[in-house]
């Protein structure tokens, strides 16, 4: 199905968009990756690729080694815009300040999952 292959490529940070390639194979590799991060890769899985929620929510609980049974959840259904703290933006994937300088996306982008 097409959302599934939309939703594998943003899991094996595969996306094309190098801010959340690295922020997923960040996750992948280590098991975490920064806040600002999670939100941005978050609002693209949702409002970019279109993929239900409820799959990033389970992706992030398998691989996050701090995993939140409570906060994760909220913050997805948030990204969903169906919590109770609806996100009313989308985070750029592109103009994105979470990474102003580069090395970031430089650093995770070159390494092979």
């Amino acid at each position: 199905e097409e959302e599934d292959a939309r939703f594998n490529a943003w899991k094996t940070g595969n996306t094309g968009y190098p801010l959340v390639d690295s922020g997923m194979r960040e996750l992948w590799k280590t098991g975490w990756m920064t806040q600002s991060v999670r939100m941005v890769v978050a609002s693209f899985l949702v409002e970019y690729l279109r993929v239900n929620w409820v799959r990033g929510a389970k992706w992030f609980h398998y691989t996050l080694v701090d995993a939140d049974s409570a906060i994760n959840p909220m913050m997805w259904q948030n990204a969903g815009r169906s919590g109770i703290d609806q996100w009313n933006f989308i985070m750029s994937p592109v103009a994105a300040s979470q990474d102003a300088s580069g090395e970031y996306t430089k650093k995770m982008v070159s390494r092979a999952i």
